[in-house]
């Protein structure tokens, strides 16, 4: 959630009795459900953030460490684009399996590697469009990946994930006593961008087209000094 508030203020008298004023625009941003990259700064389990950061040096007023602001020089990859239903969408609480991330990018013909982005379309964005509702979309229901992916994720080296679900995850927790298991282990443990809520129809329908499913991955942030996150405009370059 995204907001541009604008408010004026600071008037000045001129000549002749007339104003003169200026508009200041105010930022406001739901950092957990962003499309933008999250900081190492984002989770935390065990009172610590990513590299062992101890928890308490993220407060209200910002991040001491492992901000947003240390991504400022820009997010530049290699990106593949993984269409897993290969069709409209997948059924809510589809777990994705690593199996069929592979099947998946065998049949696009590509391979994921050390320093890629991994995109990862469920068609669940598509699902709420055609209902013409989008309750239940944030906080679970969607097809997702179970906790024993980020062992794939790790072994191939994956720099940064998104997918066009909230969360990445399908079904409950694991454990059930667990909040965001896979953001603890993936931006936590491993330093991973995680991100969510990707519009990826547009770009699959762009691969499915012209049989290219990997791209140059161009996502910046903005450099918010202390942020736990930021807005993000994504691009892939073909």
């Amino acid at each position: 959630m995204l907001t541009l508030e604008v408010r004026y203020g600071g008037e000045r008298l001129l000549p002749a009795g007339r104003f003169t004023t200026s508009a200041k625009g105010i930022l406001r941003t739901l950092t957990v459900a962003e499309l933008p990259p999250p900081a190492p700064s984002h989770d935390l389990n065990d009172g610590h953030l990513h590299d062992g950061v101890p928890s308490g040096l993220v407060t209200s007023r910002g991040a001491r460490r492992n901000g947003i602001e240390h991504t400022k020089d820009g997010f530049v990859t290699r990106g593949v684009l993984l269409d897993v239903p290969g069709k409209k969408w997948l059924d809510p609480g589809y777990p994705i399996t690593i199996a069929e991330l592979e099947e998946c990018a065998m049949r696009e013909g590509v391979s994921v590697g050390s320093g890629d982005a991994l995109l990862v379309r469920t068609g669940h964005q598509a699902l709420c469009r055609e209902a013409g509702s989008w309750a239940g979309y944030a906080g679970g229901g969607a097809a997702g990946t179970p906790l024993e992916t980020t062992r794939w994720l790790h072994g191939h080296e994956v720099c940064a994930i998104a997918i066009d679900a909230l969360p990445w995850r399908c079904g409950p927790n694991e454990p059930a006593n667990a909040l965001q298991p896979l953001h603890m282990v993936l931006i936590r443990d491993m330093g991973m961008s995680v991100d969510e809520i990707s519009y990826l129809d547009h770009l699959a329908d762009d691969c499915a087209e012209d049989g290219v499913w990997e791209f140059m991955f161009v996502a910046p942030s903005l450099p918010f000094t202390s942020a736990s996150g930021s807005p993000a405009n994504p691009i892939a370059v073909k």
